[in-house]
């Protein structure tokens, strides 16, 4: 299943090429790779997708670019973003933090595609469908600062610095908590995709 979406006046308009999309993802079973978004209309020719639980983005015509941006296998919401620098690099993120950096120079085609309609969940045909919950999905004319993606579990709240108490035990207290925040832990602080949630107790 797939959302269509009208576009005759090619609103979705990329002006230099550079673009961000980003989107809330809990996967179901994947076969292959999964289109989350998918545009082939004169404002711009890109498609944003997963494979094998990474980040993957398709400028149409031009080149397929995987990444090694992996999203954890742990069921739950996690928010995938790409952006496109025009002229210098792609840049990915899940959940805030930045998994991948590759250089590319190709831009974007703009003017060149005819559709009429963009693709949310699978490519125009139904093909590399995205079997799971998507939310929040929002393809941005130019760059979004890392620190302004919307990859806080409540949009436009920041927890603010954690505060540490070392005592008999461990405490670690935010000043305000808003709900969807999850305390982890990691053996390997270099590689976020080690971080796990640690059970309440």
């Amino acid at each position: 299943q797939r959302v269509t979406v009208p576009d005759p006046d090619a609103t979705l308009r990329l002006d230099t090429g550079s673009f961000t999309a980003q989107a809330w993802v809990k996967f179901g079973p994947q076969a292959a790779r999964a289109v989350l978004f998918f545009n082939s209309g004169p404002g711009c020719a890109f498609s944003f997708s997963i494979l094998d639980r990474k980040l993957f983005v398709t400028t149409l015509g031009i080149l397929d670019q995987p990444s090694n941006a992996a999203i954890p296998d742990d069921g739950g919401w996690h928010h995938v973003a790409v952006v496109h620098e025009s002229g210098k690099e792609f840049r990915f993120y899940v959940d805030g933090i930045l998994g991948d950096t590759v250089a590319y120079t190709g831009n974007v085609l703009i003017d060149v595609r005819t559709d009429t309609q963009f693709y949310i969940g699978s490519e125009p045909t139904g093909g590399l469908p995205y079997a799971g919950k998507l939310d929040r999905l929002s393809v941005i004319n130019g760059i979004v600062p890392a620190e302004q993606l919307d990859f806080r579990p409540v949009p436009g709240v920041d927890p603010e610095a954690p505060e540490l108490t070392i005592q008999t035990v461990v405490e670690v207290a935010w000043p305000t908590l808003p709900a969807g925040y999850k305390l982890q832990s990691t053996t390997d602080a270099g590689n976020p995709a080690s971080w796990a949630d640690v059970a309440t107790a």
